[in-house]
């Protein structure tokens, strides 16, 4: 999961009920230091240009089946975009 700022106060409401029921959360690093200090247990995942294993490798591997993402601006365009035909 990756939330912009603004957003993110709502998203750590929503997922705590999933956290309760024993999903395990994974967020890029802005949105896991917030959803700790929250209490809101999450696990790191690295954004593409961050380096490996990044979420494309955590999407292939099964790691993560459901991505939550709020893109912002050209930022967010860039760090949303995956290559194509990477996954499947």
């Amino acid at each position: 999961m990756t939330v912009p700022e603004w957003a993110r106060y709502k998203v750590a409401d929503a997922v705590r009920k999933p956290v309760d029921l024993g999903f395990t959360i994974h967020a890029t690093r802005g949105t896991k230091e917030f959803l700790d200090g929250q209490g809101v247990s999450s696990e790191l995942v690295l954004k593409l240009q961050e380096g490996r294993p990044n979420i494309v490798d955590a999407i292939e591997n099964g790691k993560i089946r459901l991505v939550f993402n709020v893109p912002v601006g050209r930022k967010g365009k860039a760090d949303d975009s995956y290559r194509p035909g990477r996954l499947r």
